[in-house]
């Protein structure tokens, strides 16, 4: 089974929390293993080290702390999978604990290799200062994910109407795909979303979504907003909708650059989590 295997990126925040929350959900669901991933960001380690950083864990600032920083970091990190591990065994699920140090992107995309889903927080333990922005790392994944993609707000809320954002696209037929099988796995109904404004090709589109989930013994029912697509998905959580799940994407990384993506502004906008299928 897909989501027989999931990876979850944990940094102690509230989003890392929340996330592993729907990982534990969803693996015990699927009765699967959920690999729980914290890397010593070797980032923090190299050059200067600025003063409120080590403040913050308890030194006094000054420079040249990357001996005692790591030590530091390292028995944080320890702390952290514990309490992964606790929470685990506490939701009797499968777990495997992982403590690595270097660049987290890089690691969390070399461990998800062979998971089926990866799970992370939409922010970091930095979040306080990157209010606006989906955090760098959950970001990086997205671009370059070796599986689908689950990124969570920081409040853990029991999703149980998700919504597939649908264009026919080859990304958003993967992301049925995905929200498919979720679907039938904790049994909840699917409602399809579609931006298209001409209103008979909107049906046709939604028509060919409702029989493929139908096909896989999803229950499904379709809406279509005329309009920019990511105000189309933010409206719908807005109705209710309590997850989104959608391709990854879609654009080349200059057109992105210099419009952004309807990825990216539902990751920043949405108070949902957020399914990626790459």
């Amino acid at each position: 089974m897909t989501l027989s295997r999931i990876a979850v990126g944990l940094d102690g925040s509230a989003h890392s929390e929340a996330a592993l929350g729907h990982a534990l959900r969803i693996a015990r669901a699927a009765g699967g293993t959920v690999l729980g991933v914290h890397v010593v960001d070797r980032s923090l380690l190299d050059g200067v080290v600025v003063a409120d950083l080590s403040g913050s864990i308890g030194f006094q600032p000054f420079l040249n702390l990357s001996g005692e920083l790591r030590d530091a970091l390292v028995s944080a990190g320890g702390a952290i999978v514990a309490s992964f591990e606790a929470r685990a065994k506490e939701a009797e699920v499968s777990f495997e604990p992982v403590l690595r140090e270097g660049n987290v992107s890089e690691i969390l995309e070399e461990e998800a290799r062979g998971c089926g889903l990866v799970a992370v927080g939409s922010r970091g333990a930095n979040a306080a200062h990157r209010r606006d922005l989906i955090g760098r790392h959950a970001d990086a994944l997205a671009r370059r994910m070796p599986a689908p993609l689950l990124v969570s707000p920081a409040r853990y809320l029991e999703f149980r109407s998700p919504l597939l954002a649908w264009d026919a696209s080859p990304k958003s037929k993967k992301a049925l795909t995905l929200v498919a099988e979720l679907a039938a796995l904790l049994e909840l109904p699917v409602r399809i979303l579609t931006a298209e404004d001409d209103d008979r090709e909107g049906q046709v589109r939604l028509a060919e979504a409702e029989e493929e989930l139908r096909y896989r013994r999803v229950t499904a029912s379709g809406v279509r907003r005329p309009g920019h697509p990511d105000e189309a998905i933010l409206a719908e959580v807005g109705a209710g909708a309590d997850l989104v799940a959608m391709g990854a994407h879609g654009h080349g990384r200059v057109i992105e650059l210099v419009l952004g993506s309807t990825t990216d502004r539902v990751l920043r906008a949405a108070a949902v989590p957020v399914l990626l299928a790459s």
